[in-house]
């Protein structure tokens, strides 16, 4: 039987995080992962930390930011769903998402919107002149 690889092992990861949103289950942890996968959890940790970089947290949370963003980057979703889509996104609590997205993308969500907002509105105009 052939040992699988730290890379193919965090693509693996990838897949499920990617395809079966795992990400978005706030109770997701890397012991939970680790069973579903049927790995030994020191493996998996040490895989995503040598392949990604990131330990778990950061590495899953990333994935949680890149939903929170296209979701935010749309234009029908409102200012008022901002202040309850950590739980969507995976996140367990709303000082978490409100932190980590600070940390990562530069801005608060609701600053992200905002700026989204204006910058269709500023795309509407320009398209109305021309």
């Amino acid at each position: 039987m052939r040992t699988i690889s730290d890379k193919e092992l965090v693509a693996e990861v990838r897949n499920l995080m990617t395809n079966h949103k795992l990400y978005k289950d706030p109770e997701l942890s890397l012991n939970s992962l680790a069973d579903r996968m049927n790995v030994p959890r020191n493996r998996l940790s040490r895989a995503i930390n040598d392949v990604t970089g990131k330990n778990f947290s950061t590495y899953v949370n990333g994935f949680r930011l890149k939903e929170a963003v296209r979701v935010l980057s749309e234009p029908r979703i409102s200012p008022r769903f901002v202040l309850g889509f950590y739980k969507e996104a995976g996140f367990t609590s709303k000082s978490t998402f409100y932190k980590t997205f600070k940390e990562v993308i530069g801005v608060s969500p609701a600053e992200f919107k905002k700026a989204k907002k204006a910058e269709k509105e500023k795309k509407r105009l320009e398209k109305s002149k021309a």
